[in-house]
């Protein structure tokens, strides 16, 4: 379902925490910051640190999920080597892992 998933009304969100893209363990800043903590199903079923709930940043972030999956694909048929050195990195540790930490700043 992805990023778009948690645009959703509560009761038809992913039910999976979604992951910080910079494989800390982390959960993602920016999809918390977006939505609010209160609005995101995965943070009410999971036990995560109270912390997430009052959450801030002044880093901007994407206004929905639908947004940031569509900047996340704009050069998908042509990446840079930046973006070629990110999924490598993805591709190599894929085997998954999950966190209850707090969102950490990013910069």
């Amino acid at each position: 379902m992805g990023l778009p998933g948690y645009d959703a009304e509560l009761h038809s969100q992913p039910r999976a925490l979604f992951l910080c893209h910079q494989r800390d363990g982390c959960l993602c800043a920016g999809c918390v910051q977006t939505h609010g903590a209160e609005n995101l199903l995965a943070l009410r079923i999971h036990e995560v640190d109270p912390s997430v709930f009052g959450y801030t940043s002044n880093v901007p972030t994407f206004a929905t999920g639908v947004e940031a999956a569509l900047h996340g694909l704009q050069d998908i048929c042509n990446p840079g080597p930046k973006a070629r050195a990110m999924i490598a990195g993805l591709t190599k540790s894929r085997n998954g892992f999950a966190s209850t930490d707090s969102p950490k700043e990013r910069h």
